[in-house]
């Protein structure tokens, strides 16, 4: 596996995630000065970027745990059944951590439910 491949991947997410959230930290600025339009158009900048830092928030959480799993060596292992997550999987959702079928019977469990 391609692990160098994947720990470079991570970190270089990381840092454009803290760059990004860093720089929409900054440009959102509700003045007091601003008339009723300029006023409303900061507050639905202002809910876009919550929104967008709460996705990041999540795209972060779910680097850091795929590092760990690097760390510790068990990346690319399946959570559920202990099973190698195929490579191709990991190179389109690099984050996962259960293997296809893991994920299908869990997706299956999840559609049951909601059924109910």
């Amino acid at each position: 596996m391609k692990i160098d491949y994947f720990r470079n991947y991570f970190l270089q997410k990381r840092k454009e995630l803290l760059l990004v959230s860093e720089k929409e930290n900054k440009v959102i600025d509700i003045g007091s000065g601003a008339d009723e339009v300029e006023f409303a158009q900061g507050l639905v900048m202002s809910t876009i970027s919550e929104t967008l830092s709460q996705r990041d928030k999540i795209s972060l959480k779910k680097i850091n745990e795929a590092l760990l799993r690097i760390e510790k060596g068990n990346f690319g292992i399946c959570e559920e059944c202990g099973e190698e997550i195929a490579e191709k999987r990991l190179m389109v959702i690099p984050y996962c951590n259960t293997c296809i079928s893991c994920a299908e019977y869990q997706e299956k469990l999840a559609k049951d439910f909601r059924k109910v």
